[in-house]
């Protein structure tokens, strides 16, 4: 059968042939078909406009004077018409070359801001974009299988969508500018991005997970994620990543979480996601940060939390001072009054909080600041309590010598029952060392309080606070306030150092047990960890077997019984 399709207003084509089969009918009722080859008349017609379909029959016939028959309805052939409008699609060919913008290498030339294009599997040539501005509506990169992906390089320039991405197969971003551009919603799947621009207006729903590498930047639009989805479906802004242009406008709405290396004297912003870490007692290593857009109603008894939250998970246990920045639409609606935020820390999965304060706050900035608290917990933002019976004006802990000096001041007692003077040193965990009977049950003038806690085999960090009890039973927490006691009950130190295939450490400690190695590179993957036993006094331990190792800086830390970690940097040749 021959065909072609042209425009009504134009000189038809050449003809093209598809070849019908041969099915045997009785007498002279003969038939030839194709129901399994189709013809994509869309892809022919190249614009919008009525098309004419004209199609003949040619045959060939064995043992016969006239080896070929035509039918063509009297040499007019068979014709019919039909109509396209809207936008067509384009599907990737790779013809000529992988240049994304070459027409020929689109069935219906590259694709721009109102039509679509589909990038099929099966391909040798894929599309890459070293330059300039690659514009599409609705853009699909198929996938049929793990093995059959098709893939779109973004080397430099840009890839504005201004409909849906549906990643099947790869997205290779080295560089250049992924950009979400409508002036509307939009959705997307999670995939390895490089820089990333969320802009135009609407909601930008993602579908999975997404990494950025360079910039995460805003200019318009809400970068959003179905907060019961928080799982597998977040943000995730790698090492270097940073994200840019947050606003009242233009922001993010979901999960995102971002990891950086933290030592002594840094200043962490893991990117710019509105919290500001700092001031440690120690190295908090390899430290985790989700940041998510849930507000709490058991973080004050005077209404909802900030809706802006931060989970933060060091891999040692320090103290911080912590800035926590808000967005005024993260105010809710529930009239925040934000002279009387302070910030608040929950250590079981924010089922209950402990008021820590503030030490500093500006509200035209948007932040609040608070320093010497526990570096790990789960902080929110929210309304100062109500003024409690009891009045605490202060409440410090200081060093002295092997001692921990806490004094503590009231304003005023109403059915005070004592004060229980609780210490841990993980800061989550705390156990009581003593209560404190008060002056007296009733006073409106106050008392001063101080206590010496006197324990023997102090080290590390000391966590304190006060948990003051009502006659009737309610109960209050004050403080934790930090005290350091250095690392004197403990020496460690590793020979040689650099080391190429064995390295030797040595320890001492004052107790006996089960203890654990960790070697970790300079981004925090574990690379050896094994389990021993140490004896009280000092011990040998080597660690073996360690000429795979690339050469360079590794963190060997020891877990001792009784909890305590001791670290030290050693060098790989």
């Amino acid at each position: 059968m021959g065909y072609r399709v042209y425009l009504e207003t134009a000189a038809p084509g050449a003809f093209s042939f598809i070849e019908l089969g041969y099915r045997n009918r009785n007498g002279n009722n003969k038939l030839w078909d194709q129901t399994t080859q189709g013809i994509d008349l869309l892809s022919l017609a190249g614009t919008n406009g009525t098309y004419v379909l004209e199609v003949y029959f040619e045959g060939n016939v064995n043992n016969s004077d006239k080896p070929s028959i035509y039918d063509s309805n009297s040499s007019q052939n068979y014709k019919a018409t039909f109509a396209v409008s809207g936008t067509l699609p384009t599907t990737w060919t790779g013809r000529n070359s992988t240049e994304w913008g070459d027409d020929g290498n689109w069935t219906n030339s590259k694709p721009t801001t109102t039509n679509d294009a589909i990038i099929p599997t099966g391909l040798t040539r894929y599309p890459e974009i070293i330059a300039g501005q690659a514009q599409v509506r609705n853009l699909v990169i198929a996938g049929d299988s793990p093995e059959r992906k098709a893939l779109i390089k973004l080397t430099n320039g840009r890839l504005e969508v201004y409909g849906n991405f549906t990643n099947l197969g790869n997205l290779d971003q080295a560089g250049g500018v992924f950009q979400l551009a409508a002036n509307g919603n939009q959705t997307f799947d999670g995939s390895d991005f490089f820089n990333f621009e969320v802009s135009g207006s609407g909601i930008k729903k993602l579908n999975g997970i997404m990494s950025v590498r360079g910039e995460l930047r805003f200019q318009g639009g809400i970068l959003y994620m179905d907060p019961t989805l928080e799982k597998t479906s977040y943000v995730n802004l790698t090492n270097n990543a940073v994200m840019l242009g947050e606003s009242n406008d233009t922001y993010l709405s979901g999960t995102l979480k971002a990891v950086q290396i933290v030592t002594m004297g840094d200043v962490a912003t893991f990117g710019g996601i509105g919290l500001r870490y700092e001031n440690f007692s120690g190295d908090p290593g390899t430290t985790q940060v989700t940041r998510s857009n849930v507000s709490y109603t058991s973080a004050s008894n005077t209404g909802q939390s900030v809706r802006r939250a931060f989970n933060i998970t060091p891999a040692n246990n320090i103290t911080a001072q912590i800035t926590i920045n808000y967005l005024d639409n993260e105010l809710g609606t529930s009239n925040q009054n934000e002279n009387n935020l302070v910030m608040y820390r929950s250590t079981n999965s924010a089922t209950t909080f402990d008021q820590l304060g503030k030490d500093g706050q500006d509200t035209r900035f948007n932040f609040v600041t608070k320093g010497q608290v526990p570096g790990n917990g789960f902080f929110v933002l929210s309304q100062q309590r109500a003024p409690l019976p009891v009045a605490l004006i202060s409440f410090t802990a200081a060093r002295q010598g092997s001692d921990a000096i806490l004094t503590w001041a009231t304003a005023q007692e109403e059915n005070n029952a004592g004060f229980d003077v609780q210490v841990s040193t993980n800061g989550e965990s705390f156990r009581t060392l003593t209560t404190i009977t008060p002056n007296s049950p009733n006073s409106t003038v106050g008392s001063t309080y101080k206590y010496a806690d006197q324990e023997l085999g102090k080290n590390g960090i000391r966590y304190y606070r006060l948990r003051q009890v009502d006659v009737d039973g309610k109960e209050s927490f004050y403080g934790p306030q930090a005290v350091e006691f250095g690392d004197a009950a403990v020496a460690f130190s590793a020979a040689p150092n650099p080391f190429t295939s064995e390295v030797m450490l040595t320890a001492q400690t004052s107790v006996a047990g089960a203890a654990t190695i960790r070697l970790t590179d300079i981004n925090g993957r574990t690379v050896r960890e094994q389990a021993l036993s140490i004896d009280k006094g000092v011990s040998t331990l080597p660690v073996s077997n360690l000429d795979g190792l690339k050469g360079g800086m590794y963190f060997m830390q020891l877990t001792l019984p009784n909890g305590q970690v001791q670290r030290l940097k050693v060098l790989k040749q």
